[in-house]
Formats: C-alpha cells, structure tokens, sequence
C-alpha cells in the first residue's frame, strides 16, 4: 500500500518558487529564441539548480554549472580546431583533469565542463556551431539560474539564520525521538536520515550564522549513530551496557542543548 505524505509548508514555498521561476523563464525563451527545445531545456534546468535545499547551496552548485560548462565548451571547442572531434573525446576528458586540477577548480566543475565537452564533440549539431553552442548553453543557464535565484529572494525569503535554527530544531526532534525509543530500529534509512539531517546543519553553519552549542549538538549526534550501530548488534550484556551509557550521555547532550538559548 503506497502512503501518501503531506508537502511540508517549505516544500510547498520550494514548489511554488520553482513554478514561478518556470513560467518567467519559459516566457522569455519562447519570446527570444522562437520556442526553440533545446534553449529552453538549458534555462529550465538552471531554474532547476537555483532552487536546492538552501540558497548557498544552489549558489555554489550554479556557479559550478556555469563555469564547468564553459571551461569544457571550450576546451572543446579548441580541440574541434585540430580535427575529427570523435578522436578527441579522451583527450579532452584528461585536460579536463588536468587543467581543472591544475586551477583549482571543484569536482563539480569539472564535472561540468566533462558534460559540456562530450556534448560539444559528440553531437554533430553542437560540432557544427563550436564556439557559437558553448556561449549559447551557459547565457541560457545563467539566464535560468539568475531567474531561479530571483524568485528565491523574493517569495518567502529565509536568511541563513534562520535555515540553520531550523535545520538544527529537525535534527534534534530526531534525537529525542531516538533518545525516547528504548529500542530504536537501526534500518539503514534511519541510520541515513541522521547523516543527512546532520549533513544539512553544517553545510549551514559559518562564522557569520554560528550554530548553538555546536560542541553539544556534535557529541549527541555521535551517541546518537553509536545507538543506531549498536542496536544492529547481539543484546549481551556489554552491548546493553554500551547502549544504556550512549543513551544517558544523548540525554545530557540534548538537556544541554534545551537549556541554551538560541542566539
């Protein structure tokens, strides 16, 4: 039987600003480049990236989609010069490595600028316009990703204040739920529900939105996985033992963190 949950109200807000920024962008590609599928595709899935789990994440993965795509396109297009681009795929996958390396620039860029440079040697179309697809492909994601981030700010605007409280409140109704349950059920879903709950706390917390009592929050997260790890094991009496230590430490952790103040 397939259970059906209700959209939480963020969920709801992320839906909303997603269509919105659809339709603007929709509108104005159909306008500009006369309904053409492929432009549209790249501006809608810059919409697409504008609207992650927070807005320095959907920052930080749009500028690795744009400069990824434009340091592959080109890479590639530069390697079409030479020749037969259908031999230069390998090449153009090590100068990605390399160069990219070389300049700093992140996993995700070049994993980018890998994408972009298949699609500019191994598809003839994009073969034949080199240098002319490469700027054409990043003006539509920048112009989908710029839109996205737009409608981001103004439609039901959080600052990162405010996301990290509420990351930290889910992470600790979770706790308390395991910190409640004498017998907490160790299936690998759970086990990364808390990764990912704790995941999204720190990729929140910066020196300019310090978290509360993060030392505290930490060490009930980790006594919190060791329950999850330990109740996978035999119920001896050393294992009750470990469990009923982790679990009076999680208690303390988590009356610490009750007792402190919110900044």
């Amino acid at each position: 039987m397939v259970v059906f949950q209700a959209l939480t109200r963020t969920q709801w807000q992320g839906s909303a600003r997603i269509a919105i920024a659809t339709l603007i962008t929709g509108a104005m590609v159909f306008r500009w480049a006369a309904g053409s599928t492929v432009d549209i595709w790249y501006a809608l899935y810059g919409v697409a990236r504008s609207n992650l789990a927070n807005e320095e994440l959907s920052i930080r993965v749009g500028r690795e989609r744009l400069w990824g795509t434009a340091f592959g396109g080109v890479l590639a297009a530069l390697l079409l010069l030479i020749g037969n681009p259908w031999l230069w795929v390998g090449l153009a996958y090590l100068l990605v490595e390399l160069l990219g390396a070389h300049l700093g620039l992140s996993r995700g860029t070049r994993t980018n600028a890998m994408v972009a440079a298949v699609m500019v040697l191994m598809v003839p179309n994009n073969s034949a316009e080199g240098f002319n697809y490469v700027l054409y492909r990043t003006l539509w994601h920048g112009l989908g990703l710029g839109i996205g981030m737009a409608v981001e700010h103004l439609f039901w605007p959080s600052n990162a204040k405010q996301r990290l409280i509420q990351s930290e409140q889910r992470l600790m109704a979770f706790l308390k739920d395991l910190f409640l349950n004498p017998n907490p059920s160790a299936d690998a879903a759970k086990s990364r529900q808390l990764v990912q709950l704790y995941r999204g706390v720190r990729e929140l917390q910066t020196t300019q939105t310090p978290a509360r009592a993060h030392g505290s929050l930490d060490h009930a997260v980790a006594h919190g996985a060791a329950l999850l790890r330990q109740s996978n094991a035999s119920p001896g009496p050393l294992e009750r033992h470990c469990q009923q230590l982790d679990r009076e430490a999680l208690g303390e952790h988590l009356a610490q963190l009750e007792a402190k103040p919110q900044p």
